[in-house]
């Protein structure tokens, strides 16, 4: 990869019409660090000069200089978000796009007692079980026909009837299935 004053100096003697994507990227790099710590009256002429090597909008240019190496939250249109590194936007992969990973709230323990109460109430859907386990957790705990400690039984408390549908899919697809 070529440092920045070479590819500058053939542009200017009009070695070549336009940089390549390595050459840009190159570019973008090295006065990214320049543009970021300059003065407002500094960054007028540097980006007219970017401009002019890049043959970016002076829009673009201004973005670009001012996202690099910096985290950047993208909405994509299926409503998910990405998140990227500034650079990671000029290599046209998305293979470093980091997803967001949160600690599971509903472990083991509550996906099977929602499990055992879904089957006792006759497989009731997401929303009527809702109501169902925060009317039968209590009885059902006191005549012995469950045993769960207190942080389940909370959980089950406060479980949302789309959770509660999302937590079950999995053993709905099961008794869809036909036997083989």
């Amino acid at each position: 990869m070529k440092n920045l004053e070479e590819v500058l100096k053939k542009l200017r003697e009009g070695g070549f019409m336009s940089l390549s994507l390595k050459e840009r990227k190159a570019v973008v790099r090295e006065e990214a660090k320049i543009y970021q710590s300059a003065i407002k009256k500094e960054k007028g002429k540097l980006l007219d000069n970017f401009v002019a090597v890049t043959g970016y909008s002076r829009c673009y240019a201004a973005y670009a200089l001012r996202i690099y190496g910096k985290k950047v939250v993208v909405d994509l249109e299926n409503g998910k978000r990405a998140v990227f590194i500034g650079d990671d936007l000029y290599n046209g992969r998305d293979d470093k796009v980091k997803k967001r990973r949160r600690d599971r709230i509903y472990d083991e323990k509550v996906v099977n007692a929602l499990i055992h109460v879904w089957k006792m109430s006759d497989y009731l859907c997401g929303k009527r079980l809702h109501v169902y386990l925060t009317e039968t957790i209590p009885v059902l705990k006191k005549f012995n026909e469950i045993s769960i400690d207190e942080e389940t039984e909370e959980k089950l408390m406060k479980i949302s009837p789309a959770t509660i549908d999302r937590l079950l899919k999995s053993e709905k697809m099961k008794l869809s299935q036909p036997p083989n």
